[in-house]
């Protein structure tokens, strides 16, 4: 659990969540953005690629995780459970740290809150304690909660020598090739969502259950059928557009005339 020394309100919330489900927690001072130097806030800037330019906040939070990967390193456990201290946490949450013997072989992190946004999931997925585990297909927001392995801990450490990002663009951005760090997986219905996800004009003190809703996720289908469909289509659509440009060409001809133009 991350949280700053000076957020005892933030801590008090979390320690009643776990002390309700049996749990019990491993605190880590979070680093404090307002301690970093302008030499360390500039030397993490440098490093960022998606995100510019990097606020003193997001890289103090960028160095909490990197923090925590780090004794999760250091004690050789295959799994853990990383979170923020601004979480609701789930009633069946504590089935889910009682064992690791649920996480699968090809997992490496398993997001485990919501953004309540809609998502893209693959269609195919386990079953675990009531929920499903399915593969993350599409960005997502927030890494308030999840489960990372000892290799991906090490990986990631690796991987954040010379890269800085937004904790949540690092682990859940759709970078649309192969430089993803790690493979993510979502649990669904959600373990945890963060405070400023809930709707605060209808929240009434803790929730006991979050999750994601039907129209919450959006199961990505198997490919094989549509591909199919579409290598029959091809021809036609391809008719189509030689059509279309044939028509655009002769209808510029006739009312465009190309001019040269000097720039100074």
């Amino acid at each position: 659990m991350i949280n700053l020394d000076r957020a005892s309100e933030r801590r008090a919330h979390m320690d009643a969540q776990f002390h309700r489900l049996g749990v019990q927690p491993i605190r880590v001072p979070a680093v404090d953005s307002a301690e970093l130097s302008a030499a360390e806030t500039a030397h993490w800037q440098s490093r960022s690629q998606i995100w510019k330019p990097l606020t003193p906040s997001q890289i103090a939070c960028f160095l909490s995780h990197r923090k925590v990967w780090q004794l999760i390193v250091e004690a050789a456990e295959p799994w853990a459970f990383v979170c923020e201290d601004d979480i609701h946490l789930a009633d069946d949450f504590a089935d889910f740290v009682k064992t690791w013997s649920w996480c699968p072989h090809e997992a490496a992190l398993i997001r485990a809150e919501t953004d309540c946004l809609p998502g893209q999931f693959s269609f195919f997925h386990r079953s675990v304690f009531g929920h499903r585990l399915r593969r993350v297909k599409s960005s997502q927001l927030g890494s308030a909660g999840y489960f990372l392995s000892l290799e991906a801990a090490k990986r990631l450490l690796k991987f954040t020598e010379n890269c800085c990002e937004p904790m949540d663009c690092l682990l859940f951005f759709d970078r649309g090739d192969k430089s993803q760090p790690v493979t993510a997986h979502q649990i669904d219905p959600a373990l945890c969502v963060q405070d400023l996800r809930l709707d605060l004009h209808t929240r009434r003190g803790f929730p006991t259950q979050i999750e994601m809703t039907a129209d919450m996720t959006d199961p990505v289908r198997p490919r094989f059928p549509a591909k199919i469909w579409r290598e029959i289509h091809r021809p036609f659509a391809q008719a189509t557009l030689l059509s279309k440009r044939a028509w655009l060409r002769l209808t510029l001809q006739s009312v465009f005339k190309i001019v040269p133009i000097d720039l100074p």
